[in-house]
């Protein structure tokens, strides 16, 4: 039961960096917090863990990060480096 538990714990700390990252990136340009509900890429996060967690590559998340973003966007970090970031502070909850 505490494998569990501390599996679960371990993912929602993961969840919770992905969520942070993802509203500081803010791959759509739209302001989470001040423009748009500060939840607005809340429900990417456990997917991209759950990228992470199965061994994607950084192309495999730049991919999946840049299909997060629009054609009117005007974000300065390139997908790459967002998935570089992010597959390391996941990673580190692993240990």
């Amino acid at each position: 039961m505490d494998d569990k538990l501390s599996r679960k714990r371990r993912v929602a700390k993961q969840v919770a960096i992905v969520r942070d990252a993802l509203r500081k990136w803010d791959p759509m340009g739209l302001a989470p917090g001040r423009m748009a509900p500060a939840d607005e890429y809340d429900g990417y996060a456990p997917a991209i863990v759950s990228l992470i967690s199965r061994g994607c590559t950084v192309a495999e998340l730049s991919e999946y990060l840049e299909r997060l973003r629009t054609s009117d966007t005007t974000v300065d970090e390139p997908p790459a480096a967002v998935a570089e970031r992010l597959r390391a502070a996941v990673s580190r909850t692993d240990a």
